[in-house]
This record gives C-alpha cells, structure tokens and sequence, in this order.
C-alpha cells in the first residue's frame, strides 16, 4: 500500500493541492509546466 503525500494536512501540502487545484494543465505551455514544477519544488525545501 503506498501513501499519498496529500494525506498530511500540513501547510506545505495544502500550499502544493491549492496550486494544483487550479493549474489548467491543457493551457500550459511546456516552459510554463516547468515554471510550475519549479515553484512546487521549492515549496518543499
């Protein structure tokens, strides 16, 4: 059984659902995708 990292009720968690919540994935550019990817990544340092 694997556990997801959305089941912690952390800040940080609930930063990373709120962004991905709202990305409209069919409009993003790849550059754009990777901006985000980014901004996730370093929420989580």
């Amino acid at each position: 059984m694997q556990l997801s990292i959305f089941d912690a009720h952390t800040e940080t968690f609930q930063h990373i659902r709120h962004l991905l919540e709202n990305i409209d994935i069919n409009r993003l550019t790849p550059v754009e995708a990777l901006l985000k990817l980014q901004e996730i990544k370093s929420s989580l340092k």
